[in-house]
């Protein structure tokens, strides 16, 4: 679904309890989506790919708990994740590519414990990791490529590559993990 003038999704859109899918791709002037959201337990799949003007999520998206796959790449206005994303215990990938105001992933990631591939590529502003993604055993693909902005990657991600297949540091970021290692 491309709409590029739809600025908000009807309330009614929790009415949709049997909703598997939700793609709103595109959808370049949606700021947020309803607080209803979080009605939709049956929701399997989200994708908001290049959904410009989107700045945050409500936090009763927590609620949609069988999450699988979620993909906001290119949401260029996102600046955080709900704490209630912690409740996405289901979740499998996460994409927050080209994410450029995003700052921060909250510390309840940690509790997404099948979380197996992670997109942080490009995320300029992504200012540091929580400690919590080492509870993320399961983890096999981390992209950290092009993230500058990151001031510290906790230590344990230096030697996690044992457990994931590609790990995409950008060189700048390994060597910020190198300076924080040897202070």
């Amino acid at each position: 679904m491309a709409n590029k003038e739809m600025k908000l999704l009807p309330d009614t859109l929790g009415q949709l309890v049997n909703l598997e899918q939700l793609v709103l791709d595109q959808c370049k002037a949606l700021q947020t989506l309803p607080d209803s959201i979080g009605q939709l337990k049956k929701l399997t799949v989200l994708h908001m790919r290049a959904c410009k003007s989107l700045s945050s999520l409500p936090d009763s998206i927590g609620n949609c708990t069988n999450l699988i796959d979620v993909s906001l790449s290119k949401c260029g206005a996102l600046e955080a994740l709900p704490d209630s994303i912690g409740n996405w215990t289901e979740l499998e990938d996460l994409s927050l590519m080209k994410c450029k105001s995003l700052t921060q992933l909250p510390a309840s990631i940690g509790n997404c414990k099948k979380l197996s591939f992670l997109s942080l590529r490009s995320c300029v502003k992504l200012e540091s990791l929580p400690s919590t993604l080492e509870e993320l055993s399961r983890v096999r693909t981390l992209d950290l490529a092009m993230c500058d902005n990151l001031k510290m990657v906790p230590t344990w991600l230096v030697g996690a590559s044992w457990r994931m297949d590609p790990i995409d540091l950008s060189r700048r970021v390994k060597e910020k993990a190198r300076d924080t290692m040897e202070e």
